[in-house]
């Protein structure tokens, strides 16, 4: 589930929120479209590298797979560790301020043997 099909599970209202982050004092959310590359300067970023990287923009998913079944966990920590100094690296590789975004993601990562699946 993406992240606005989430708020109209929770009645948010997505204007209402848009605007209380664009506000003289609020910050930009990060737009949609910057998420795989975000995501894909986090996986350059961390160890163990995957073996294979896969990325379905259309599902809106990258998949990941390692040589053996202990290297998905690692990734995971790491990635989760690496993720906000990644979307920082993103948005100044852009010349953009990163103090004018909120640098929040909602991702799903799932473990499968020698893969992760990566949903934005």
């Amino acid at each position: 589930m993406d992240t606005e099909a989430y708020f109209d599970e929770l009645n948010i209202n997505k204007e209402k929120l848009k605007e209380s982050y664009d506000g003289e004092y609020g910050k930009k959310l990060l737009p949609r479209e910057w998420y795989p590359e975000i995501i894909q300067t986090c996986i350059d970023n961390c160890h163990p590298k995957p073996e294979n990287v896969n990325l379905n923009k259309s599902d809106n998913v990258f998949t990941l797979q390692f040589e053996d079944e202990k290297q998905p966990g690692l990734f995971e920590k790491e990635f989760n560790k690496k993720l906000l100094p990644s979307i920082r690296q993103y948005i100044e590789h852009l010349d953009e301020n990163p103090k004018h975004y909120s640098r929040g993601m909602v991702l799903e990562t799932i473990r499968e043997g020698i893969g992760l699946t990566i949903s934005y």
